[in-house]
């Protein structure tokens, strides 16, 4: 439920939004911050996405929720030594797809390449703490594929399931 507003700017078509989540969607409610989204968010974008989303997160609220996915995700606990990523984040996050690329079509049907950014205050910090909760996902999910290639110089992660691209194969004959 909630109210939505779009407008041509130039070229493109910039859409506004103020929603109230149910259900299961309201736990992203403690993601979420306050105020305006300063414009360095929005260099966050990549100039090819073809739909971005940016918006102001609570850094505790990030890690509550990483802390609810390990939980479902049957992962072993975090050590209480465990680099606290929500450290070292900032207030800033953008969600953005890419353009389909002739690369993640399927026969089923073609996947989108979405980008989460988050702005950081330490990226070594960040860097830590993402690499345990991987090693921690990776034990609990043995068909996890995680790459990390940078992307106009900076990390970029690339998460997949061996077991949902072998399905694809087997369904589509390849």
């Amino acid at each position: 439920k909630g109210r939505y507003r779009m407008q041509l700017v130039g070229d493109r078509f910039v859409s506004e939004s103020l929603t109230d989540r149910i259900g299961p969607a309201k736990e992203l409610d403690s993601l979420y911050g306050t105020g305006g989204v300063p414009a360095t968010t929005t260099r966050m974008v990549a100039a090819e996405a073809v739909g971005a989303w940016v918006m102001k997160i609570q850094p505790a609220g990030f890690e509550a929720l990483m802390g609810r996915l390990m939980t479902q995700a049957q992962m072993p606990a975090a050590p209480d030594a465990s680099p606290k990523m929500a450290q070292a984040l900032g207030e800033g996050a953008a969600m953005f797809m890419m353009p389909l690329s002739i690369g993640n079509v399927s026969a089923e049907a073609p996947m989108p390449n979405v980008v989460m950014a988050v702005e950081l205050k330490d990226g070594a910090a960040f860097e830590a703490g993402l690499t345990e909760w991987i090693e921690r996902l990776r034990k609990a999910d043995p068909n996890l594929r995680v790459e990390n290639k940078p992307y106009h110089k900076l990390p970029m992660y690339t998460f997949s399931n061996t077991a949902a691209s072998d399905e694809n194969a087997e369904s589509s004959g390849g």
